[in-house]
Parts: structure tokens; C-alpha cells; sequence
């Protein structure tokens, strides 16, 4: 009897998603197929622009600014994502909105 491969289904949190499996969630999210929304900006700028997502250039870790970081929100009490780059935290910002804090990944 052959046995089917079976993929492990895996509870990820929102800010611990990168590269494929962000770009995978933001394909989900938009009911379309996978495209390089967090490394593209002509498809994650225009998410960005169409959902109205604020980015800013730095965050604050424990009241000291950290240069390098970007942070996004959406609307007023959206709880907002940082990333090293301005897409990656602009498209977690976005899954999480629409999927919550943790998504399965399979």
C-alpha cells in the first residue's frame, strides 16, 4: 500500500512570515495566484496604495528609535507590523488585517 505524502500544517505568526510564505498569504488574502508582493513593488506598492497603508521609516524598541526597521498600520487602531524592508512590513501589516495575529501554512 502506498502511503500519501502528507505536507505538515504549520501555525505561524504574522511577523515571522518572509518570502514565499508572505507572498503566499497575500495571494490568499487576494484570491489570486502567488505573485512577489513583498519583494516587487509593483505589486506590493500597489496593495499598499489601494488598502491605504502608512508606512514609516524607523520604529521604537523600548523608547530608542531603530534606524533600519520600517513599520506599518492600517487605519487608526490597527495594530501595526515592522520589517528590515518596507514591503515585508507593509504586506504582514495587510495579512494580518485580513487573516489575524497567526495563519496555517501547508
Amino acid at each position: 500500500m502506498i502511503t500519501p505524502l502528507i505536507q505538515p500544517i504549520l501555525k505561524k505568526k504574522i511577523c515571522d512570515l518572509t518570502n514565499d510564505e508572505l507572498d503566499w498569504a497575500v495571494a490568499k488574502c487576494e484570491g489570486l495566484p502567488v505573485r512577489p508582493f513583498s519583494s516587487d513593488w509593483a505589486f506590493g506598492g500597489a496593495l499598499i496604495e489601494r488598502e491605504r497603508i502608512r508606512l514609516v521609516p524607523w520604529v521604537r524598541l523600548k523608547g530608542k528609535p531603530m534606524y533600519g526597521m520600517w513599520y506599518a498600520a492600517i487605519g487608526d487602531n490597527s495594530e501595526g507590523y515592522s520589517a528590515e524592508t518596507p514591503l515585508i512590513a507593509a504586506m504582514r501589516c495587510f495579512v494580518a488585517w485580513k487573516m489575524g495575529r497567526k495563519i496555517t501554512v501547508n
